[in-house]
């Protein structure tokens, strides 16, 4: 009989981050603030049908 209880190898975890897009141009127009709080919207909405964590922010990485 082994002495060993659990073993574990190449266990690691993930996390997913929110953050503010890069701001490449000084003025940001009306219809640009729409269309990416359009965007937003649709990726949390997607997100939560498929069952993930819906995360702040303009850009999510892992």
């Amino acid at each position: 009989m082994s002495d060993i209880a659990i073993s574990v190898e190449n266990l690691s975890k993930s996390y997913l981050v929110g953050h503010h897009a890069a701001q490449t141009e000084r003025y940001t127009a009306l219809r640009d603030v729409l269309a990416r709080n359009a965007r937003n919207l649709a990726r949390k909405t997607r997100d939560m049908f498929q069952g993930r964590a819906i995360v702040q922010r303009d850009v999510v990485e892992e």
